[in-house]
């Protein structure tokens, strides 16, 4: 039997949605293929199956597994939907991804029922505006970070999709993975003959709803904000700031992850057994600290993940213009290192855009001159 900490702190404590943890099912009779069937309960022909262990890559780009991956196996259903299961008793991560839906699942082969019926995808779509004007032929991102626990040694799964706006700013993301998703304003730093042009971007998290078509409007509700990037004295006659980069959140103070729990080796890789540990350990003084301590952390990395943040460049001269910032408090960190030069910055720099009250402002917010130092 597979001795994994890590593996089994995942199937004692972290159920996320869409992930199958049948780490505990291990009286199983181990099957040489699995089935797979779509959300209708038909076989899921030519369905995409990815096996992944400790040292596997993989990105999901828009819904399809990218190849080549990195460090695992990919699989294509045949007709009858089946897939021959990997002879490895170590945990692994299996993703699943078809033009139906999709599943995640967590465990060894051992453990696996051999038959799994996939959830049906998302749909995320809506307009982006910047400013009153629908951003045309735009190009968005829509990003997952989270398909699996984030737990050291297991691996990481990125599930990234791109779509660009139509000529009135419409934009749909077709086979997104339900839960909370980022979508990006892609930023692009435009050069030509006659001018270094500045760009700015922005990121919202949305919350895409299993099986349903979710719609949202992103921009055209908040204030554009500018200021100009003044850099030391020495060097305001020779540098050129363009693409000193611009960064703005809402402050939310770093809280550290508190370390693993210290789950007995004896116990460690036996879901039940070490859930009703972690229950008991959870009631003595030292428990109920570690648990404090991962709750605010977890709340705080929410808070962080579901706020706005907005980035921009400058123009040669340090002017920059941020798009749609919601009423609210903000912090500013700008960043610039010359070709010749050392780097400058500006750090946690405060502002808050006022609330509109009764009527629009279309007059940006002016923040004046901002010193590098």
């Amino acid at each position: 039997m597979s001795k994994c900490p890590a593996m089994a702190l995942v199937a004692a404590l972290l159920f996320t949605s869409g992930v199958r943890n049948v780490a505990a099912q291990d009286d199983i009779e181990k099957p040489s293929t699995a089935m797979v069937l779509t959300p209708a309960g038909a076989p899921a022909k030519q369905a995409q199956v990815a096996y992944l262990t400790a040292d596997s890559r993989i990105t999901l780009l828009n819904g399809k597994i990218r190849l080549p991956a990195r460090g695992c196996v990919v699989h294509e259903a045949d007709n009858t939907g089946r897939v021959p299961l990997p002879e490895k008793t170590k945990p692994f991560r299996m993703v699943i991804v078809h033009d139906e839906g999709y599943a995640l699942f967590e465990g060894t082969a051992k453990s696996f029922t051999g038959k799994t019926t996939l959830q049906p995808w998302c749909r995320v779509e809506g307009t982006f505006y910047v400013g009153k004007e629908p951003a045309r032929n735009t190009g968005l991102t829509l990003e997952r970070y989270d398909l699996f626990p984030q737990v050291e040694g297991l691996p990481f799964v990125l599930a990234p999709s791109s779509v660009t706006t139509d000529d009135k700013g419409r934009f749909a993301f077709e086979r997104v993975f339900a839960g909370t998703a980022r979508v990006n304003h892609n930023m692009w730093a435009i050069v030509d003959a006659e001018e270094r042009k500045a760009v700015a971007a922005s990121q919202i998290a949305i919350e895409a709803l299993p099986g349903k078509s979710s719609s949202f409007q992103i921009g055209g509700t908040g204030r554009a904000v500018i200021a100009q990037i003044q850099p030391p004295e020495a060097l305001r006659e020779k540098v050129d700031l363009t693409f000193a980069v611009v960064q703005v959140d809402v402050p939310n103070p770093f809280l550290p992850r508190p370390r693993p729990a210290p789950i007995p080796a004896a116990v460690a890789d036996q879901p039940i057994e070490a859930k009703a540990w972690m229950r008991r350990w959870e009631q003595t003084e030292e428990g109920k600290t570690w648990k404090s301590l991962m709750e605010a952390h977890e709340a705080q990395q929410e808070r962080w993940r579901l706020s706005p943040h907005f980035w921009a460049t400058a123009d040669r001269h340090g002017k920059f213009r941020l798009e749609d910032l919601p009423a609210g408090e903000y912090r500013m960190n700008i960043s610039f290192k010359g070709d010749d030069a050392p780097q400058y910055e500006l750090s946690n720099h405060r502002f808050t855009v006022p609330v509109f009250e009764g009527v629009r402002v279309d007059e940006p917010l002016d923040l004046g001159v901002l010193s590098l130092k």
